[in-house]
C-alpha cells in the first residue's frame, strides 16, 4: 500500500522518481516470482517424498 501511494505521488510530481519506483516494483515482482517458484517446488518435492514414504 505504501509503495502504491509513493508511486502515485511521485507520478504526479516527478517523472524521474516515477521511473525509479517502476524499477523497484519490477525488481520486487521478479524476486517474488522466484521466491514463489522455489516455495512451490520445495513443497512439491516434500509432498512427493512423503507420498513415497507412505507407500513403503
Amino acid at each position: 500500500m505504501a509503495l502504491t501511494r509513493a508511486f502515485l505521488a511521485a507520478k504526479l510530481h516527478n517523472p524521474d522518481e516515477s521511473k525509479a519506483l517502476y524499477a523497484v516494483a519490477a525488481t520486487l515482482e521478479t524476486q517474488l516470482g522466484a521466491l514463489l517458484t522455489a516455495y512451490f517446488q520445495t513443497h512439491a518435492v516434500a509432498r512427493a517424498a512423503a507420498s513415497a514414504l507412505a507407500r513403503e
